[in-house]
């Protein structure tokens, strides 16, 4: 069953993949395989709503989808009601061991 998808959304979506980019929103459209993770991270922001934690680290080669699927989430978890911040750990601009740069980094990027 497919669903409809504004003339605005597509063209969101198609001009970030133009760019080579990840699309801002709209990542529902293309999230394609990711359906066994669904019910894990379900739990997972059910258990954060509960007032528990979790974390989860994304590691993987260059264009293997790691931007891709922590957007994906991201998007999951706003619809639900949770803020987020996205975090590119780089030993130059935001080393891990810089716990005071990499907390400045997620209040920039709080949505």
């Amino acid at each position: 069953m497919s669903t409809a998808v504004s003339h605005r959304r597509r063209k969101e979506v198609i001009d970030a993949l133009r760019r080579g980019t990840v699309p801002g929103q709209g990542l529902d459209i293309l999230a394609v395989g990711l359906d066994r993770f669904g019910a894990a991270l379900s739990a997972e922001l059910d258990t954060v709503a509960g007032g528990g934690s979790v974390f989860k680290a994304v590691r993987g080669e260059y264009g293997a989808g790691k931007t891709f699927f922590t957007r994906h989430l991201a998007e999951k978890a706003s619809s639900r009601g949770f803020a987020t911040a996205e975090v590119q750990i780089s030993e130059t601009e935001t080393p891990l061991h810089r716990l005071e740069t990499v907390y400045r980094r997620v209040t920039e990027s709080l949505r």
